[in-house]
């Protein structure tokens, strides 16, 4: 069990779509996280590492570094230096392509997925600390069970200028039923 939630689950459902997570403390990962370990606990650990009595700047956090090219694929950043979260930039790094992928977070196909990821984005963004979170979810007939990490780091004025992602794919719920609690 990863422990209980710091706030009560949440599950929305909107059409055929749903989504289901239970927000843990951030304070788990180092306990739950760490069998292998996972490229949430490597992420989150050099994330803890970097801060200096506030979060990381960016720049000095940067998981590209002792993260491998498989697991870099469990890593995107968002920039969230526009006011507004339908503005952000979803940002991904292929190392295998040598690509980068932008992607505004308004031009996400599906609405619920949006407007979810934009109030975990805002919610880090603003409190300036990490979210850890079991989520199953439903969206456009493709399901999936995962554990995600958002890591928020700053400019050197202070602002929040990026949330880097950082997930752990389970399953699905065709193959993998699983309760969040027992995770």
């Amino acid at each position: 069990m990863i422990g209980k939630p710091k706030e009560a689950h949440i599950s929305i459902k909107s059409g055929d779509d749903e989504w289901y997570c239970s927000s843990y403390s951030p304070d788990l990962i180092a306990e739950h996280e760490c069998a292998g370990p996972t490229v949430i606990f490597k992420a989150y650990r050099h994330w803890r590492e970097q801060r200096d009595g506030d979060i990381p700047i960016d720049g000095r956090y940067n998981p590209h570094i002792f993260l491998d090219q498989d697991e870099q694929r469990q890593l995107l950043h968002v920039e969230t230096k526009r006011a507004n979260p339908q503005n952000y930039l979803i940002v991904s790094h292929s190392a295998e392509a040598q690509t980068t992928v932008h992607c505004a977070l308004q031009s996400l196909l599906n609405p619920l997925h949006r407007r979810i990821l934009q109030f975990d984005l805002l919610e880090c963004k603003e409190t300036r600390k990490p979210l850890y979170q079991g989520i199953n979810q439903l969206f456009d007939g493709v399901e999936a069970t995962y554990r995600r990490v958002l890591l928020p780091v700053r400019d050197i004025n202070g602002l929040v200028t990026k949330v880097y992602s950082v997930y752990d794919l389970i399953g699905s719920f065709n193959m993998t039923p699983l309760d969040l609690e027992s995770i």
